[in-house]
């Protein structure tokens, strides 16, 4: 049993647990279709004959709450090679080195932070990870983005249904750290201009005098813009240009580029209810700064080191 954060532990399921199993199992299903996602696991996956297996051979896992030992969370984990991951279109896989595959996983929508708590048991085992879902299922994408997966491609279950495949590895990890992070790549260039072109549509009704052109890059490879609109009531560009492209429905985003459009200003960074903002939805993504020919290259969460999360 291996203690985390919220007062959850994960252990071994066992099969006097399969009655809350099934029952969160239950609860993901329903949530599911609730939030547009009907087709993923429809009336009856995972079938419990798969889960006794998976508690035979000791991949499930549960989360429970330390303080009186409710079951919160399933899933199942397994080192080594996945069958449907042998064939990967439109991308490909990272690392060919060994890896975890996280599968089923489910929560009973009661305790905020499972998907996390699940990675961080999971990377304590092996520093090299992959999982997939579902296009439908937006919440879990934004989870597995947030949690520094990068996306890969797509797969193909069983079945024959698309998946699109997602892989985190220290050695990626790393990459971004000591590279990414002071050079631009010519996407990174590409999305500056894009920014500057949508300062010209600048709005400053209260002369603020503070022009800022923003365009966020999505895991789909469209690129949405924004810019300040101040009035009494205003929003920065950044906020703009992420509620736009939420409103077309994308959940993942790669980088985002903060350009100032007055002459002679240093870089200066969000604010802060840009930062929570770029928090919530792009942790791991990489945040452009601009002005005059200046550029800053930073990770989304270290503008926000001791951030607020609903997830815990």
């Amino acid at each position: 049993m291996t203690a985390m954060k919220n007062n959850l532990t994960v252990s071994h399921a066992d099969m006097q647990e399969l009655p809350q199993i099934l029952r969160i199992y239950e609860c993901a299903r329903g949530f599911m279709k609730k939030s547009g996602n009907e087709s993923q696991w429809k009336d009856s996956f995972p079938p419990e004959s798969l889960l006794i297996e998976d508690i035979s051979a000791g991949q499930l896992y549960v989360l429970k709450d330390l303080r009186d030992g409710v079951i919160h969370g399933v899933f199942a984990f397994i080192v080594g090679k996945e069958p449907t991951y042998e064939r990967i279109e439109q991308g490909g896989w990272i690392s060919g080195t060994a890896y975890g595959t996280l599968h089923r996983v489910a929560g009973d929508g009661t305790v905020h932070g499972i998907f996390d708590a699940i990675v961080a048991f999971c990377e304590e085992r092996i520093n090299h990870l992959r999982v997939d879902t579902h296009e439908d299922n937006r919440i879990m994408q934004h989870l597995i983005s947030k949690n520094g997966f990068q996306r890969c491609g797509i797969i193909y279950v069983e079945d024959g249904s698309p998946r699109i495949a997602y892989e985190k590895t220290a050695e990626a990890e790393g990459k971004v750290g000591r590279n990414n992070m002071n050079t631009l790549t010519e996407k990174d260039k590409e999305l500056i201009v894009q920014a500057q072109k949508a300062i010209r549509s600048n709005y400053d009704e209260v002369s603020y005098n503070h022009t800022v052109g923003a365009a966020v890059r999505c895991g789909s490879g469209k690129v949405y813009t924004g810019v300040n609109v101040y009035s009494l009531h205003g929003a920065c560009g950044e906020q703009v240009a992420i509620g736009t492209a939420i409103t077309q429905g994308e959940r993942e985003f790669e980088a985002i580029v903060a350009v100032r459009g007055r002459e002679g200003e240093e870089i200066i960074p969000p604010c802060g209810n840009c930062r929570q903002m770029l928090f919530d939805y792009m942790p791991e993504c990489e945040v452009i700064l601009a002005v005059n020919g200046q550029r800053k290259k930073v990770r989304a969460k270290e503008l926000l080191p001791f951030a607020y999360s609903v997830e815990g």
